[in-house]
C-alpha cells in the first residue's frame, strides 16, 4: 500500500503541488489538507491523525501554531523549507514584463543575510537591489505571518515599495483583499520533487546507520559566542572519538551525528553536562535531540525538541526515530508521549481541545495525588510548567465539559481562597 502524506497547506502551496502529482502518483497519495490561516491547523491535524502516514507541513508557521498550542506531532512529519525557490526566475519575469521596473522598489520577505539574500547581492548593484528582511529570527515567532503583513503593508503605505514577494502562502489572500500587488515565492520543482521521494525512502537498519542530530541555539547570537561553542564541540567530539559534522545556520547550530554517538555523549540521554560545557562558553543556550530515519528526519526531530523545549523555559527533550518525544530529559518527571495513543485518549483530546500529551500528564498526575481535584499551582509544578499555562489547560478543559472550578476557603491552607479544579470526564 502507497503510504498517504496529509499536506497541511495554503492554497498556493497545495495548487502548486498537485501540479506534481503526475510524478508522485506511483509512489504515494496525498491528502491535501488546505489551511485558509493558521487557525485551521489544529483542527486539521487532529481530524486526520488516523488517516495519513505522514504530516507535511507548508512551512514553519503552521508547525510553529501546533507547538503554540500545546499539540507536538505524533506521527513522522516533514517542513517544507520556505526559503527553497528561484527568486532570480522571478525577478527576470518581472524585468520582462516591464523593462522600466525598479527592482529596488520590491520587497522580498524570504531574502536575509543568513541565506545570502538568496543570492540577489550577486546578481545586482547595492542601488538596484530589493528591499529584504533583516533578521531571520522572525520566522522563529509563531506570530511571524501577521508581523511580516503588517511590514508588507506599512511599505505600501509609506510608497517605498511596488511589489511584495512573499514566502508564505497565507498571506496572499489579505495582499488580494488590500489590493496589494504581489508574487507568491514557490519552492522550485525539484525541491519539492526530491523533498517528498527522500522521506518515502530509506530505513536504517542499526544504531551506528541511525542518524542523529543536535540543534544548538545560544539564547545571544553573535559569531564569538558561536567560535567558542564549536570548538567545545569539536573537544567533546574528539574526547569521544566520535564522528560529528557541525554546520552554522540561521538560529544556530547544527550537529549531525549517529544514534550510538548521541548515546554516548549524553550517557543514554541520562547525563546533560554536555550542555553546561557548552553554556559556560556561550552562555545560556536551547538544545534538542532528534534521530530519524534519514539526515532529514532527524534534523527535524531535533528541531522538533528544540521548538518544544524553548516553549517550556528552555528544558531539554529527545524525539526518536519513531516519533516519541522524552523529556524533559533532567527532570523528576521524564514522560514519553507514543506516536498512536490509545483510542480513549484521542477521544478525550478531540472532545477537550486539548492535546493527548496533556490528558496523558493529567491522567497520570491524578492517579499519583489519588484525586480528581486539585489548584493550578499544584498542576504546575508538577507538568513543569507556569501557573498561567495550567490554568489556560484547565480553563479549556472547562470550556468543553471536562471540568468545573470553585473557591476554596479551607482546604489550601491560609490566606486568600484558592481556586480549585475538579474533573469530571
Amino acid at each position: 500500500m502507497k503510504p498517504r502524506i496529509g499536506l497541511i497547506a495554503s492554497q498556493p502551496m497545495a495548487q502548486f503541488i498537485k501540479g506534481l502529482e503526475r510524478d508522485l502518483s506511483d509512489r504515494c497519495e496525498i491528502l491535501y489538507l488546505i489551511a485558509e490561516s493558521s487557525e485551521d491547523v489544529l483542527e486539521l491535524y487532529q481530524d486526520n491523525l488516523e488517516n495519513v502516514d505522514i504530516f507535511l507541513f507548508s512551512g514553519r508557521l503552521f508547525y510553529l501554531t501546533l507547538l503554540d498550542r500545546g499539540v507536538y506531532p505524533e506521527k513522522i512529519f516533514y517542513i517544507f523549507n520556505e526559503f527553497e525557490g528561484d527568486i532570480k526566475g522571478i525577478l527576470l519575469e518581472q524585468l520582462i514584463a516591464d523593462r522600466s521596473i525598479d527592482l529596488s522598489r520590491i520587497f522580498i520577505d524570504v531574502a536575509f543575510a543568513e541565506n545570502n539574500y538568496l543570492g540577489i547581492k550577486d546578481l545586482l548593484p547595492p542601488e538596484e537591489r530589493p528591499l529584504c528582511s533583516e533578521d531571520a529570527r522572525i520566522f522563529t515567532n509563531r506570530d511571524y505571518g501577521r508581523h511580516l503583513f503588517d511590514y508588507h503593508k506599512s511599505l505600501h503605505e509609506q510608497d517605498r515599495i511596488d511589489l511584495s514577494i512573499t514566502g508564505v502562502g497565507t498571506l496572499v489572500k489579505h495582499f488580494e483583499a488590500q489590493g496589494i500587488p504581489y508574487r507568491y515565492f514557490y519552492p522550485t520543482r525539484e525541491y519539492v520533487l526530491n523533498f517528498i521521494i527522500q522521506i518515502l525512502t530509506s530505513r536504517p537498519a542499526s544504531q551506528t546507520n541511525i542518524p542523529a542530530a543536535i540543534m544548538i541555539q545560544p539564547e545571544i547570537m553573535d559569531e564569538e559566542r558561536i567560535s567558542r561553542c564549536v570548538r567545545q564541540l569539536r573537544k567533546r567530539a574528539k574526547e569521544s572519538e566520535m564522528e560529528v559534522s557541525i554546520r552554522h545556520e540561521a538560529t544556530g547550530l547544527l550537529v549531525m551525528t549517529n544514534l550510538t554517538n548521541l548515546h554516548k555523549l549524553t550517557h543514554g540521554f541520562n547525563d546533560l553536562s554536555f550542555k553546561k560545557v557548552l553554556e559556560e562558553s556561550t552562555g545560556a543556550l536551547y538544545i534538542g535531540f532528534g534521530s530519524g530515519k534519514n539526515q532529514f528526519h532527524a534534523r527535524l526531530n531535533a528541531s522538533t525538541a528544540l521548538s518544544t523545549g524553548m516553549s517550556q523555559q528552555g528544558k531539554v527533550y529527545y524525539a526518536t526515530l519513531d516519533n516519541e518525544l522524552i523529556g524533559p530529559l533532567g527532570s523528576r518527571h521524564i514522560e514519553s508521549y507514543q506516536q498512536r495513543p490509545t483510542k480513549q485518549i484521542l477521544e478525550m483530546s478531540k472532545t477537550y481541545h486539548v492535546d493527548h500529551q496533556n490528558i496523558q500528564k493529567l491522567l497520570n498526575y491524578t492517579a499519583i495525588i489519588d484525586s480528581d481535584t486539585f489548584s493550578a499551582i499544584e498542576l504546575s509544578q508538577f507538568m513543569e510548567i507556569t501557573v498561567r499555562s495550567a490554568s489556560r489547560l484547565m480553563n479549556r478543559i472547562i470550556e468543553h465539559g471536562g471540568a468545573t472550578s470553585y473557591m476554596d476557603k479551607t482546604k489550601r491552607g491560609r490566606g486568600r481562597p484558592v481556586k480549585l479544579y475538579k474533573l469530571i470526564w
